[in-house]
């Protein structure tokens, strides 16, 4: 079980990391691999009632942009925290309004690999991450 701190501590690293990783996308993303991560948003979309398959489209559109950033190094930082991330994940995947809400951050994370414009990619990835915590922590106390 894992406490409310170190949650907070996740969703720092990973507004940290993974907006740093959006940034490094938008500069060397291919056609190929924008084309990729859209029809990955679509398939998202798609199963926005299955949880289960949102979360497989969910954890692949992070890992399709891990990889367009190129960079050899940095998959071995998310390596790191990746149990953990995980069981997060899975937990916050479960809530239709955090599902919801990531498909439109992930269009406006495209828009920007699209564009090429490393500063709203990065900006984008930081705020959907700030979405889901915002969500996870204010349906938490809710519940409470």
């Amino acid at each position: 079980h894992l406490d409310d701190t170190l949650y907070r501590d996740l969703y720092e690293a990973r507004r940290v990391i993974e907006g740093c990783i959006a940034r490094l996308a938008a500069v060397r993303i291919t056609e190929a691999e924008l084309r990729v991560i859209k029809e990955n948003i679509a398939q998202a979309a798609g199963s926005l009632d299955d949880p289960a398959a949102f979360y497989r489209s969910d954890l692949e559109l992070h890992k399709l942009i891990l990889v367009a950033s190129g960079n050899r190094v940095v998959p071995a930082f998310m390596q790191s925290i990746n149990k953990v991330q995980l069981m997060m994940r899975q937990r916050t995947n479960l809530r239709l309004k955090i599902r919801k809400a990531a498909i439109d951050d992930h269009r406006l994370i495209f828009k920007a690999l699209a564009a090429h414009d490393p500063d709203a990619a990065g900006e984008a990835m930081e705020r959907h991450i700030a979405h889901v915590e915002a969500v996870f922590f204010n349906e938490k106390e809710e519940a409470q």
